[in-house]
Formats: C-alpha cells, sequence, structure tokens
C-alpha cells in the first residue's frame, strides 16, 4: 500500500502537470482523485494484483501444488464468468480481467514450479524450434480470438508462456552474459516497472513529431532502450535516498 500511495499520487501530479502519462485517462482526474486507493490509475494494477497473488499463494502454500492450481483455475473461471455482469471502475476492471484471464494461474503455476524455471536447461535446438513454433502458433491464435470467450485465451496464453520460458531457458544457458543482464533486471523489476511509465510519455513526446517520416520500428528501437537505460539510472539515484522510500515498504518503529 505504502508504494501505491507513493507511485499514484506522484503519477497523478505528474498527469495535472499536463504531461500525458495515460492519454485515456486525462479527462477524468477530478474524479479519480477521490478513487486513487479504490481504483489504481494506469499501470498501478498490477501492485495491487502482486498483493492479492502473493496473499493467494501463501495462504494455498500448506495445501500442496495440486490445490494451489485448482483453486486458482477456479478463481480465474469465476472472475471470468462475474466480471461481464459487474461495473466496475476502471482501474479495479483492469485488475480484475488481468487477474482472471493470466493472473491467478501463471502466478500459482510459477509459484508452484518456482524451483524447476530457475534451472538452467540446456535442451536441444529441436526442442528449441519445437518451442518457437508453439509459441507462434499460440499467439496467432490468440490474435484472433476476438470473438473466442476469454478462457480460450488463457488455454491459448498457458501453452504460450511455458514454449517462451523454454526458448529463455534455452539461450541463456548458452548465453551466461546475457544471462547476467536479465538477473540484474530481475532484481530491479519493480523500480523499473515503476519508473517506465514516465520516461514511455516523455519518449512519446519527443519522438511524436518523427511519426509521420521515421518508421514505426525505428522509433520503437530508441524508445526502448532509452526507457530501460533512463529508468535503471534513475532508479540508482532513488534507491540512495535514506530508508529507500520510493522503493520498499516504510520502517515502523516498535
Amino acid at each position: 500500500m505504502w508504494i501505491a500511495l507513493v507511485w499514484g499520487w506522484l503519477q497523478l501530479a505528474v498527469m495535472y502537470l499536463g504531461v500525458p502519462l495515460y492519454p485515456w485517462l486525462d479527462g477524468d482526474l477530478p474524479t479519480r482523485l477521490n478513487l486513487m486507493l479504490l481504483d489504481p490509475v494506469g499501470n498501478m494494477w498490477f501492485i495491487y494484483a502482486i498483493a492479492l497473488l502473493g496473499t493467494f499463494c501463501m495462504i494455498l502454500r500448506p495445501a500442496g501444488k495440486a490445490v494451489t492450481i485448482a483453486a486458482a483455475a477456479l478463481l480465474s473461471a469465476l472472475i471470468i464468468e462475474t466480471l461481464g455482469r459487474m461495473d466496475l471502475p476502471p482501474g479495479l476492471h483492469l485488475m480484475a480481467w488481468n487477474l482472471g484471464i493470466r493472473g491467478f494461474m501463471f502466478f500459482a503455476l510459477g509459484f508452484v514450479f518456482a524451483k524447476q524455471l530457475k534451472q538452467s536447461r540446456r535442451g536441444h535446438w529441436t526442442t528449441f524450434v519445437a518451442a518457437i513454433l508453439i509459441w507462434a502458433g499460440c499467439y496467432l491464435l490468440y490474435l484472433n480470438a476476438e470473438t473466442f470467450r476469454s478462457y480460450h485465451r488463457l488455454v491459448l496464453a498457458i501453452p504460450a508462456t511455458l514454449a517462451a520460458i523454454h526458448m529463455l531457458q534455452f539461450l541463456l544457458a548458452r548465453l551466461p552474459q546475457i544471462a547476467d543482464a536479465a538477473a540484474f533486471l530481475g532484481r530491479r523489476s519493480l523500480e523499473i516497472f515503476l519508473l517506465h511509465q514516465f520516461f514511455v510519455a516523455a519518449c512519446f513526446m519527443l519522438l511524436r513529431p518523427l511519426a509521420g517520416t521515421v518508421p514505426g520500428l525505428g522509433i520503437l528501437a530508441v524508445m526502448f532502450p532509452a526507457t530501460l537505460l533512463a529508468s535503471v539510472a534513475v532508479a540508482g539515484l532513488l534507491r540512495g535516498l535514506p530508508g529507500n522510500p520510493m522503493f520498499s515498504t516504510r520502517a515502523v518503529a516498535a
């Protein structure tokens, strides 16, 4: 809640200054101010989701793997079935939709099989190619799933995610330099997540005049490393603040 408060209000302050962090929300800022703690702004829904999913897995840890996965599937189905009948604020709706489509199931799978996922698997190039084909096939089906129910997207996303994990394990086992970089980014993932939207907005404003002359892939090739490097650099400065108040829970005196 502390992290949500700090970064939620910071995002609102920046938006009130006229920076379009989330252009689709700018017209509704006065009413959103009153819902700050109940209706997360923009991508801040993920902070709330982490707390909910972490609590879910911790409560079910003693019940075992099978019960955890079954409970995640049941909650996903319950959300998918009921969300269309509820009129939630935009931020809560986005959080609930993501929890139902992938959040509970993927977090449960990652929690249950954490040790196996962290292991380096060299594998064989044939399994690597098969993983690429599985991921690509699922992705193409997912893109054409607009008329499908959300269950289809959930089912397609599970093999696609497992295939992507196998590809990463295959590559990282053979490229230790990339593995070290990935481990560093993993340790800084929360900081990058909280900061990246500010730099995405800055790049958007700076590069928007080039949209008609520079191909979209060229703009993306500039935005992605610039956003990543700027987020890592600023996070390093903010971590130096006494008590690290921007990225960690405040210490409470006994």
